[in-house]
């Protein structure tokens, strides 16, 4: 039964019209589109500019034979994934692996009969379809690998920016506690330092008050209070080194 919803297109290579026109008839019943090329030359041209889902190859051809015509399509850019059937006379095992070695997928011996042919067809077809929807799924995997790759790079250079900016932030502070702990060190002498001090001119001066205070030799008083005085400067000293 015919099939509307078919879309794919099948270049004839024949240079009998009757056998020609007769796979056109069977393949338009089931839907599929159809181009006639008559000749190899023809062939090669339409291909290119067709672009067809599928070519079936008559081997015996009066300008260029089949062989001929394969090889050129498998170098062809164009047409290198085209699939082809080859349809001939010719059935021989040695027609058949020299088909095969030209770039056919699959060979089909004339008399065609309707059913095998549809069937080949059809599965090559399919294959056909198949492939290029796995080479697409193939490029955009690939495409978004790249993306996935060029962004992990930014994230990379990022991420070494901040692990870079962190090194120089503890660097510095480090070097801060170092500074920090030298002047703790160096505030902790000066102040053991300045008690010392404070602490023996506190004592001086108490000692000759209590001297002066108790003491009934007149003749020291002056002598002890040179010796306050002294420690009184001493003391003053001090505290302004600390201020």
């Amino acid at each position: 039964m015919p099939n509307s919803k078919i879309t794919e297109t099948v270049l004839i290579v024949d240079d009998t019209d009757s056998v020609a026109g007769f796979i056109q008839s069977v393949l338009r019943d089931r839907g599929y589109g159809t181009f006639v090329a008559q000749n190899g030359t023809q062939a090669l041209v339409m291909a290119q500019e067709y672009r067809p889902d599928l070519i079936l190859l008559d081997i015996m051809m009066p300008d260029i034979d089949g062989y001929t015509i394969c090889q050129q399509l498998k170098v062809d850019l164009k047409t290198k994934d085209i699939p082809v059937i080859f349809l001939s006379a010719l059935n021989s095992t040695f027609d058949k692996v020299k088909a095969f070695k030209c770039g056919a997928v699959d060979f089909v011996s004339k008399p065609v009969q309707n059913e095998e042919l549809l069937a080949r067809v059809k599965a090559h077809l399919t294959i056909g379809a198949l492939t290029r929807e796995l080479q697409n799924s193939n490029r955009n995997l690939e495409q978004l690998v790249a993306e996935r790759t060029a962004e992990l790079k930014v994230s990379n250079r990022q991420l070494a920016q901040l692990n870079a900016q962190l090194e120089r932030t503890l660097g510095e502070m480090r070097s801060a506690k170092d500074v920090a702990e030298s002047t703790s060190g160096s505030k902790t002498v000066f102040l053991s330092k300045m008690s010392h001090e404070i602490f023996n001119s506190s004592n001086i001066i108490e000692g000759f008050a209590e001297l002066i205070m108790n003491g009934s030799n007149a003749s020291k008083h002056c002598e002890y209070a040179r010796c306050i005085k002294e420690s009184a400067g001493n003391l003053v000293a001090v505290i302004s080194q600390m201020t």
